[in-house]
């Protein structure tokens, strides 16, 4: 935009305004950059002008205008922060509907809802590209205008779109604002309002057929937001030590159950809509976790939620896209701390990720069980979600280790055995176990003397490699791979370790040290 189209924009008639600013809206509608206003201070001139309509009242007509382009010109971080002001903040809010007073909380009093849902979106932009601008809605009151809004969210005027961008912007503010997020728990008692909006989404679902309640698309995307809120305001470190077990969390993970039970319209949307539950459950403890398992009428624990949270672990498991880590260790957390905390749950768990063993004629790790891709991934490279797969499988195995090595093969399972000290304790159970759930399946039975415990499986027979050797060429190739060790060990590739008798692995600085140990090691593992 060029000075002389400023000079008009500032000066003209109604008219004219509207014409550029059409003009404006069409040619940019994509563009996230806007480097030629770098020119001539032209960038402070054009918010300026904008903000100076938007508090004019005779150019309502051309006040939703405004406001898009001001969406289209927050995308571009350049100079952002320098032109924030508190003023041009309180426009904004006065134009969300943001400062409406208590006497007049109702749905019929804003004028026009299309400012409001811009409003809405340049705010989300602002707090999201500038730092300078998340400091001044902190300080502002701008969640408590959410918060006290929230009291008109069953109100049939107001649209969806006004709802979904106040929960965008509180979210904003308590993701990327850590210091407000007790102001908006403990003073605007922010986790009650949030809780009574999910139960009235709740409401709103249909009912009645074969699918239980069934949530649609606007009542799933603004579930998602209120869930993403809702985990800022609980996440770890935020909640005091009384808060975990008391009836607000337990609600919580009522209306999180009922939240699991239900499903979407689409289906596609499904798999987000878990992923967020899931990820607010990470926030709470497994005291308060295993109340998803609720008794039923025939008062038989009912895992229908434990359930949905497998099933959604056993997808995410066969999708490639995306990280891995971040993609399932929610579900894994969760699933660790519910077993921990109910014995019910770990039974029920055990029998869908560990069932009684019938092949043994296949790797752990390979294959298409639930117990095959969690195996697979005890050699991942990302250590963090290594070892918590790890504690959940040796937590449905009661800590026993040879039931884990069992279920994983030692390989598998000996980063978690060295990192506990149980390296030397590898045929001792850790923890005895019940006669049911010790049974063996006859072909486990048949197969268990011929399994390898280091790999997990009967392997198939192979030809000896020295078989027609002379006892000098076996001795050379013997040389050949002392020499071999003796050059990754120099070169750093590898690290020879011995256990120690706290039952971890000690790096030793010769090779020779491991058969000086050789009895002792023997002698301890019998």
């Amino acid at each position: 935009m060029d000075s002389a189209t400023l000079t008009r924009l500032e000066s003209g008639n109604l008219s004219d305004i509207k014409s550029i600013l059409h003009f404006f809206l069409q040619r940019h509608a994509q563009t996230f950059s806007f480097s030629e206003l770098n020119q001539d201070d032209r960038r402070k001139k054009l918010w300026s002008i904008l903000f100076k309509h938007l508090n004019n009242p005779s150019l309502g007509d051309c006040h939703e205008d405004c406001l898009a382009c001001l969406r289209i010109l927050s995308r571009d971080k350049c100079n952002l922060d320098s032109l924030m002001n508190s003023q041009w903040i309180e426009t904004l809010l006065l134009k969300a509907g943001l400062r409406t007073s208590e006497n007049h909380m109702e749905a019929a009093a804003y004028n026009d809802f299309a400012v409001v849902i811009e409003s809405l979106k340049v705010l989300s932009n602002l707090l999201f590209q500038s730092p300078q601008a998340q400091a001044i809605c902190c300080k502002n009151g701008t969640a408590d205008g959410i918060i006290q809004r929230l009291r008109l969210y069953s109100d049939h005027q107001l649209p969806h779109m006004v709802k979904f961008f106040d929960m965008k912007v509180l979210f904003l503010l308590t993701a990327l604002s850590p210091d407000i997020r007790p102001r908006v728990r403990d003073n605007l008692h922010g986790l009650i309002y949030l809780m009574e909006i999910l139960d009235l989404i709740l409401k709103q679902g249909t009912t009645g057929g074969p699918m239980g309640i069934v949530l649609h698309e606007e009542q799933v995307l603004l579930s998602c937001e209120v869930l993403k809120v809702l985990f800022n305001l609980t996440v770890r470190g935020n909640l005091r030590p009384e808060d975990e077990d008391d009836s607000l969390s337990l609600r919580l993970v009522e209306i999180l159950r009922e939240y699991l039970l239900c499903t979407t319209l689409p289906l596609s949307f499904l798999d987000s809509f878990y992923s967020n539950i899931i990820n607010l459950l990470t926030n709470l403890s497994g005291s308060v976790l295993k109340h998803l398992v609720v008794i039923d009428n025939s008062q038989a624990p009912n895992m229908d939620a434990i359930a949905v949270i497998l099933n959604f672990l056993d997808n995410r498991l066969d999708q490639k896209q995306g990280s891995l880590t971040e993609s399932i260790m929610p579900a894994i957390t969760v699933l660790l701390e519910c077993s921990r905390s109910s014995r019910e749950v770990r039974k029920y768990v055990r029998q869908i990720v560990l069932p009684p063993l019938r092949d043994t004629h296949t790797r752990p790790e390979e294959g298409n069980t639930l117990r095959n891709k969690l195996c697979s991934l005890l050699t991942s490279p990302h250590s963090h979600l290594k070892d918590l797969v790890a504690e959940f499988l040796f937590a449905l195995c009661k800590e026993n280790v040879e039931r884990m090595i069992k279920y994983t093969g030692f390989g598998n399972a000996a980063g978690l055995f060295a990192n506990r000290g149980l390296l030397l304790n590898t045929h001792k159970n850790s923890n005895n176990s019940s006669d049911s759930e010790n049974s063996e399946t006859e072909e486990y039975e048949q197969s268990k003397k011929d399994i390898n415990p280091v790999t997990g499986y009967v392997e198939p027979k192979r030809p000896n490699p020295l078989a027609g050797m002379s006892e000098e060429q076996k001795e050379f190739e013997a040389m050949q791979l002392v020499s071999m060790m003796d050059k990754l060990t120099r070169e750093g590739v590898i690290q020879p370790c011995r256990i120690g008798e706290d039952g971890r692995p000690q790096a030793v600085e010769h090779i020779l040290q491991l058969q000086e140990d050789l009895p002792k090691q023997q002698m301890q593992n019998h």
